[in-house]
């Protein structure tokens, strides 16, 4: 085979290996909402992390106490996410997430940092009476 045709074949190997990567790498994993709303409730001390997430199901975590980090970055939410009167004492980190449904954030108060660069509300989002006492970070 003449060094022209193994330039080739070698190119287009490699560009069939780059674009697997990318498709494996956009693949978002599902998770249903109340195992990550479970987890934060009951592995007290624990951080928790997810990216690249199908958020399915109503997320509801009104009312409480969070002392952990919670990173959800670059996940979608497709349901109903309820943080109503929610008290963050931990840095929460929102990053390149998207929330279809209607987002309450009505009367919580964030004690740490607050990360929502390049996040996407597609619908209702409620931040009435919202404290961001930590440093926060919007748009892109």
């Amino acid at each position: 085979m003449d060094s022209r045709k193994v330039n080739v074949l070698i190119f287009l190997t490699v560009l069939l290996v780059l674009t697997v990567s990318e498709t494996v790498q956009a693949q978002k994993v599902d998770i249903n909402a109340s195992e990550i709303v479970s987890l934060i409730n009951y592995e007290y001390g624990l951080n928790r992390e997810y990216s690249d997430n199908i958020i399915s199901g109503t997320f509801n975590l009104t009312d409480q106490y969070i002392d952990k980090n919670i990173v959800i970055t670059n996940s979608e939410f497709r349901d109903y996410v309820d943080l109503t009167n929610i008290k963050f004492r931990s840095p929460i980190n929102f990053q390149g997430s998207t929330f279809r449904g209607k987002t309450s954030f009505k009367g919580v108060r964030f004690d740490e940092n607050a990360n929502f660069r390049k996040v996407n509300f597609s619908n209702d989002v409620d931040f009435r009476g919202a404290n961001f006492n930590g440093q926060w970070a919007k748009g892109v």
